[in-house]
């Protein structure tokens, strides 16, 4: 026992009798150790605050967002009826405008009409945003303008190719529509005016 408080005495004096500036290296590595672990902790306090703010924020954005956006998606869905009316009231018109350029003996003209108008008619049926009723209006009107087009096709001697081309592209544009009952009919129609055009007719690819 009295070695090891001797040893130890030794070792006291020792390290008394080291420099001061062993000392103040010393104390100051313990000041930058104790300064190390405060910037950690105030690090992980920080990100802990941080993320609690973030969930607050997020929260509250939810309820600030949510009636926002369920007002933007109403009026929405009211801007598209109102659209979608529209473009049945402008197919009625320019339908309309067809039947009067038959009637006035026009067929030049009757017959690009009738080729624009059947085209934007048969792209707004294939729209997915298109209602019943609506769905039903155009496939009304595209189905009086098939009637007449063999007739205004033969008046102004267009190719039977160029007449089919037409009815082809019909008949692609409306593979994006939902096959219902309306657009199948449609398509049969469509393929009963292209044999009636040109009876050797063969699709493409066969």
């Amino acid at each position: 026992m009295e070695e090891i408080i001797r040893t130890i005495g030794d070792e006291v004096a020792r390290l008394a009798a080291l420099p001061a500036s062993v000392w103040i290296s010393v104390a100051l590595a313990l000041l930058l150790m104790a300064a190390l672990w405060g910037c950690f902790w105030l690090w992980r306090h920080l990100h802990e605050t941080e993320e609690r703010v973030h969930a607050r924020l997020a929260q509250t954005q939810i309820k600030t967002w949510e009636p926002v956006a369920n007002d933007l998606k109403r009026n929405a869905d009211t801007s598209a009826k109102v659209a979608q009316t529209s473009l049945v009231n402008h197919l009625v018109i320019m339908n309309a405008a067809v039947e009067a350029k038959v009637r006035a003996g026009d067929w030049h003209q009757a017959l690009l009409m009738t080729r624009a108008f059947l085209s934007y008619a048969v792209h707004a049926m294939s729209a997915p945003y298109m209602n019943d009723g609506n769905l039903h209006a155009c496939a009304d009107l595209v189905g009086d303008r098939l009637q007449q087009y063999p007739d205004l096709s033969a008046a102004n001697g267009e190719l039977p190719s160029d007449a089919t081309s037409l009815l082809e592209d019909l008949l692609l544009s409306l593979n994006r529509a939902d096959p219902g009952s309306r657009v199948m009919q449609v398509r049969a129609l469509i393929g009963e005016v292209i044999n009636k055009i040109d009876p050797d007719y063969i699709p493409a690819g066969q």
